[in-house]
């Protein structure tokens, strides 16, 4: 059991590993793979060709996991650089968004003052049409004005004859 200044640190199995592999500073895996060896590892060190050592050893310092997370990490790394390419696509696609927006308020507000300045012109006219309909109703008074005056003048023509036949 392992004591540090003559006190036990850890009674247990799992508490004697984890203070050793803190010691060593190796992980817990790393340092049970390195004190037990299973049936048959011994023969494949001793007899095996060296790709099965270096398997065997892999296993034993964990490199072997270490390979598998690498790949895994490889994965997510590909996976994020696809992501944050899509990400700055539409970014720049957001951008183009912002700058067609923008020009369509400008082209907006362009419309807007000309329909102002339509609005304005409408009134203009509104106005001049309402000034001719008063000069047609004096022209359409003055022609009634006529008529009657000609009648008058018929009137009288009649009885300028009749008193000069008298």
């Amino acid at each position: 059991m392992p004591k540090k200044n003559g006190l036990l640190i850890a009674e247990t199995y799992e508490g004697v590993t984890s203070e050793i592999s803190k010691i060593l500073n190796v992980s817990k895996d790393v340092f049970k793979n390195s004190v037990f060896v299973e049936q048959g590892q011994m023969d494949s060190l001793i007899s095996g060709t060296p790709k099965e050592r270096k398997q065997v050893f892999s296993d034993i310092i964990g490199l072997t996991l270490l390979s598998k997370n690498a790949d895994k990490i490889g994965k997510i790394i590909g996976m994020l650089r696809s992501e944050s390419e899509q990400y700055l696509s539409s970014e720049l696609k957001i951008d183009t968004y912002k700058e067609n927006i923008k020009n369509l308020e400008n082209e907006n507000q362009n419309i807007a003052r000309e329909l102002e300045e339509m609005k304005n012109a409408e009134l203009a006219l509104k106005e001049e049409l309402n000034g001719l309909d008063k000069n047609i109703k004096e022209l359409n008074g003055l022609r009634e004005n006529i008529k009657f005056y000609e009648k008058e003048g018929q009137t009288l023509k009649i009885a300028l004859k009749e008193l000069k036949m008298i």
